[in-house]
């Protein structure tokens, strides 16, 4: 009885065993499985937890780098607009300062008398043309000499007919004193016949003055007296007529010699004559004709030549001395 219950005991034992480890077999699988998803819904939550982070933080980042970008690009927009309108604004002060030199410049021309347009200098000038002709004949009379000064500077200019019988000068506007001071610088008996005269001119203004000078046919006045002499440089220049060798004649009316003049009737008139600078300048001496009552003059050309070298001896020594 004993067996048979021991018999079935472990039947029973057997059996329970093997249904009970089936049953925890599937409630530990189902506990598994069951746990198992959670854990995948952890994990996906984990990774789209992290997924979602990463992207808040890829956007953010993203925003951060584009951010700054904007702002740079914004900043460096801001900056370029900046340097355009300080470079246009410095263009324009060049611009302004370049016209303001420019003005400067046309106001310093404008006031340098050296830099006067030449259409204004021509305006504010005047032209005289003195005309010295033959009384008898109309012919132009050459070498006849002129000094022109002005009443305002003083300034004094020595005026000679051409071949033409003619001399132009352009000159300032204003006051002036012509004087005639020689007759003719040829061989040639010609009366003076004016002593001077005050003259205006008007800016722009062409003036002609004409001269008739009569002729005196004959033998020269002024005999051998000389037409040209020179002097050397920084010399003393005698304006004399017996320094000169100046002669002179009185003529008859048939234009003859009739008798020498003495020299204290022939008068040292006129001169240029600068010592100190080497050229050529003119000495104008005038005798007075009794029988016709008039003046005539002769004209030296006095050339200032450059100093002499006197002779220099050279001497040569060998090597014995």
């Amino acid at each position: 009885m004993k067996k048979k219950f021991k018999s079935i005991l472990s039947l029973v034992i057997l059996l329970s065993a093997v249904v009970v480890t089936p049953a925890f077999q599937v409630m530990a699988e189902s506990q598994v499985f069951s746990e198992s998803p959670q854990v995948d819904q952890e994990e996906v939550n984990t990774v789209q937890s992290d997924d979602t982070n990463a992207s808040a933080d890829a956007r953010q980042a993203t925003s951060q780098v584009e951010n700054p970008t904007l702002t740079t690009t914004t900043s460096s927009s801001v900056d370029v607009k900046n340097e355009q309108t300080q470079a246009s604004s410095n263009s324009e002060g060049a611009t302004s300062g370049s016209e303001n030199k420019e003005e400067s410049a046309v106001d310093t021309v404008n006031n340098d008398p050296s830099s006067v347009d030449p259409s204004s200098a021509r305006a504010a000038n005047a032209q005289l043309t003195v005309q010295v002709l033959d009384s008898n004949s109309n012919q132009p009379i050459q070498g006849a000499y002129f000094t022109l000064t002005s009443s305002t500077s003083g300034e004094v200019t020595l005026l000679v007919t051409d071949s033409s019988g003619k001399v132009t000068i352009q000159v300032p506007s204003g006051g002036y004193f012509i004087k005639q001071v020689g007759t003719t610088n040829q061989r040639l008996n010609y009366a003076f016949t004016s002593i001077g005269n005050s003259i205006n001119l008007q800016a722009g203004e062409t003036k002609t003055l004409a001269l008739y000078e009569r002729q005196i046919v004959g033998e020269y006045a002024f005999g051998d007296s000389p037409d040209t002499i020179h002097i050397p440089v920084n010399s003393n220049f005698d304006f004399s007529t017996q320094a000169l060798g100046i002669e002179a004649f009185k003529l008859n009316f048939s234009g003859n010699i009739e008798k020498s003049i003495s020299d204290s009737q022939i008068f040292p008139y006129y001169t240029n004559v600068d010592p100190s600078k080497l050229g050529t300048y003119v000495a104008i001496f005038m005798a007075r004709q009794a029988s016709y009552s008039v003046y005539t003059t002769h004209v030296v050309n006095v050339i200032v030549d450059p100093e002499q070298v006197g002779e220099v001896t050279v001497r040569y020594l060998d090597t014995q001395g």
